[in-house]
């Protein structure tokens, strides 16, 4: 159960997450923040008119100074994609209320196994993000004596192309690369061509997904 206090949403996207979060919680403040103002845009447009409740911040979930503390923070296919998940994870644990909780959702490593093997076809490095380990977010939060309860399940994306598919990651505000690989632009069309080739019309991409929750305790 959520105690009673404000939530934050860190990269609301669009803004689809955000609106689920207003009818789960329609008595609460609620504060949406993306790191893009595009997106921000997006989502003002989504949930026009705007309750009353709702305020939308330009704000990076690893650089934020958070000023106010929460009941809740939210962050769904997001915190996957900052430089020190851990460290971001701490941060925000010190802006929740005492049993305040943060609940997200990230995929794991294991995810994009077709895009690895299609990177392998056309020879050319593989270049998406280092994800996240289950095994090691279950060990950081015994060792720092946080409850966690999660969830894994693997979900399969389906698009008309491999170029949707890679715009799709520039939609979710997901295109920023962390890894250290990338490919010129005459790597990315031969990988879309072999991808697109190997497909039959059809491009899957499973995504392992892990949702999960960790609560404050209140002598943190």
């Amino acid at each position: 159960r959520v105690p009673q206090g404000a939530i934050l949403e860190l990269g609301c996207g669009t803004g689809i997450f955000t609106a689920h979060l207003l009818r789960l919680f329609p008595d609460r403040l609620l504060t949406a923040s993306d790191p893009s103002q595009s997106m921000l845009n997006q989502c003002e447009r989504l949930l026009s008119p705007a309750p009353e409740g709702l305020r939308l911040t330009l704000m990076d979930a690893e650089e934020c100074v958070v000023e106010q503390t929460f009941a809740l923070v939210a962050a769904s296919f997001s915190l996957q994609w900052v430089a020190d998940f851990y460290c971001t994870i701490d941060r925000l644990l010190k802006a929740l209320n005492p049993g305040g909780q943060i609940v997200f959702s990230v995929p794991l490593t294991g995810s994009f196994d077709e895009w690895r093997d299609q990177c392998l076809r056309a020879d050319v490095p593989f270049s998406a993000n280092t994800l996240p380990e289950k095994s090691q977010l279950i060990d950081w939060c015994a060792v720092n004596d946080l409850t966690l309860e999660w969830v894994q399940q693997p979900m399969v994306c389906k698009y008309d192309s491999a170029l949707e598919f890679f715009r799709s990651l520039k939609g979710v505000g997901a295109s920023v690369n962390t890894s250290g690989v990338s490919l010129t632009s005459t790597q990315l069309r031969r990988l879309i061509e072999v991808w697109d080739t190997n497909c039959d019309g059809e491009v899957l991409v499973t995504y392992n997904v892990l949702c999960g929750r960790i609560t404050r305790g209140c002598d943190r």
